[in-house]
């Protein structure tokens, strides 16, 4: 937002298992503006998962008249844009709003080690697999 000066927007609000919590969205405004000095343009602090995030989203940015807008994968998971374009598409919102790759995250620019599991995600199968193969012999 700062080097581009394009509005940013951050949609979080409380957890489904904790409506007590603070609200992820503005906790996020708070430390944006605060530490990083660049106050968030937009804060929607209503949505509970990926699916209200970008309904509630998209509502927020079409009352302010934006058009379109970009998804950041270093702040939103990859993993979850291709749930968000459906949410974003609900409604009357097809083709208003997509959330799009940015440098950060395009093919072309990941090398082929960027496709290998992580020592850790190694583990966690390994220990998986072990668990499922000692079921079965149980059974």
């Amino acid at each position: 937002g700062r080097a581009t000066g394009i509005g940013v927007a951050f949609s979080g609000g409380a957890s489904y298992l904790d409506a007590g919590a603070p609200r992820e969205a503005q906790v996020a405004a708070r430390i944006a503006a605060d530490e990083f000095g660049l106050p968030l343009r937009w804060v929607e602090d209503r949505a509970r998962d990926t699916r209200e995030n970008a309904r509630f989203t998209v509502e927020l940015l079409r009352s302010a008249g934006a058009r379109s807008c970009a998804c950041d994968p270093r702040l939103a998971h990859a993993a979850r844009l291709a749930r968000l374009r459906p949410g974003l598409r609900r409604g009357g919102h097809a083709g208003a709003t997509d959330p799009a790759m940015t440098e950060q995250n395009r093919p072309e620019n990941e090398t082929w080690r960027a496709y290998l599991p992580s020592g850790m995600g190694l583990t966690k199968v390994r220990d998986t697999l072990r668990e499922w193969l000692a079921l079965m012999m149980a059974a």
